[in-house]
């Protein structure tokens, strides 16, 4: 039996259909034959499109966000320790704004979850680190 990959669950009336798809690093599209119940049909559909739009994106985002940080921490610990441990906790935060708002996942996580599963695990990851961002930054201030 065939296994949905939005919802991870097989049934008889998973179907397949043609999807335009993007490689892990959010190039090279393609089409792909993905198996999904009716029902998730557009869910897909909508989830694979995001990721073609917005793929390089985000990985552009996240690694200009990491470089920025890492630059940043090195110009504030320079300066003051306190303002080091500010720039870790934004950039955290900012890296986890950026996962909650582009709640992307590997093609292995899909796989293994599914989409839905995994789009939801990223967001909550994203939402932790946010926070925890934002505690690591208040530190000073405490």
């Amino acid at each position: 039996m065939k296994r949905c990959l939005w919802c991870n669950r097989s049934g008889d009336d998973v179907l397949d259909i043609v999807v335009k798809t993007v490689n892990r690093f959010g190039t090279s599209p393609r089409e792909e034959i993905l198996a999904v119940h009716p029902e998730h049909e557009q869910a897909l559909r909508k989830y694979t499109d995001n990721a073609r739009r917005f793929g390089v994106l985000f990985l552009v985002s996240i690694g200009v966000s990491v470089g920025a940080g890492l630059l940043l921490e090195l110009v504030l610990l320079r300066m003051n320790p306190a303002y080091a441990t500010i720039g870790i906790g934004l950039s955290v935060a900012l890296l986890g704004v950026l996962v909650a708002i582009f709640p992307f996942a590997t093609p292995e996580t899909i796989a293994w979850i599914g989409a839905r599963a995994s789009r939801r695990t990223a967001r909550g990851v994203g939402i932790v680190l946010a926070a925890a961002g934002i505690v690591v930054a208040s530190i000073p201030a405490l």
